[in-house]
């Protein structure tokens, strides 16, 4: 009797991943040519938006097209919750794909509501929700308009955790806009030769400098503290201040 039982379920499983299988099959393939994917049936083609644009949801009832990937399997395109179509799509890893010619906002643009504080990729599980205006307006302020440095400067050495900082905004509906946020154990520190300690440019004027001399050369050490951002945009790295490190301690 149980090993009809355990037939049957591995019969069901069949059943169900042949029925995927044909479901995928019967989607519309997009036409592909030069990083443009075109819709077969609207016409409608898309483009890959960049990595730190997230879908906020999909409709798993709406499923769209399917992108062919020679080898390996099919990516389904869905409508992203709450967006036409024909502006938007997004796979089950919610990358979006954008209508060709779509212009997405900058960080400042999209003018958010709410960051959510996220140790998940993909599935937006919030540790902490930042809604203070003067907060989003700093953090924002500080990926835009200050001077930052190269990631690889960073001492590999130093452990760190990584978060997602989603920001949403109601303006733009179905859309995150990611940065990465990165905290570490011990303060993070940028070295600079100067020739003098008593005159020498800022490089980074917004975070802590002080002088030291090692080995006979002198330098100017700037202070990032423990919290910092990472734009995927610019590729580099910017003081957070304690702002997100207030709000990770609160949730814990």
């Amino acid at each position: 009797m149980s090993m009809k039982k355990r037939l049957l379920r591995v019969g069901a499983l069949l059943l169900a991943v042949l029925m995927l299988m044909t479901s995928c099959a019967k989607l519309p393939k997009m036409k592909y040519e030069n990083g443009i994917y075109t819709h077969p049936k609207t016409g409608v083609s898309y483009v890959p938006a960049p990595s730190y644009y997230q879908a906020i949801a999909l409709d798993e009832d709406a499923e769209i097209a399917r992108i062919v990937q020679k080898g390996i399997e099919d990516v389904v395109l869905y409508a992203v919750s709450g967006v036409d179509t024909k502006t938007m799509l997004t796979s089950d890893t919610y990358e979006i794909f954008c209508a060709e010619g779509t212009t997405l906002p900058t960080l400042s643009q999209m003018k958010p509501e709410v960051a959510y504080v996220c140790q998940t990729i993909e599935l937006t599980w919030a540790l902490a929700e930042i809604r203070n205006a003067a907060e989003l307006e700093t953090l924002i302020g500080t990926v835009e308009e200050q001077k930052g440095f190269p990631a690889g400067e960073i001492d590999a050495m130093l452990s760190k955790e990584v978060y997602d900082l989603k920001f949403r905004s109601d303006a733009h509906p179905g859309l995150y806009y990611c940065v990465t946020y990165w905290q570490f154990e011990s303060e993070v520190l940028i070295y600079e030769e100067i020739d003098s300690a008593n005159d020498f440019p800022i490089t980074y004027p917004n975070v802590e400098v002080t002088t030291e001399l090692y080995k006979g050369d002198l330098y100017a050490v700037y202070h990032f503290g423990r919290g910092i951002l990472y734009d995927r945009v610019t590729k580099c790295c910017y003081p957070a201040g304690e702002i997100v490190e207030n709000y990770i301690l609160d949730a814990e």
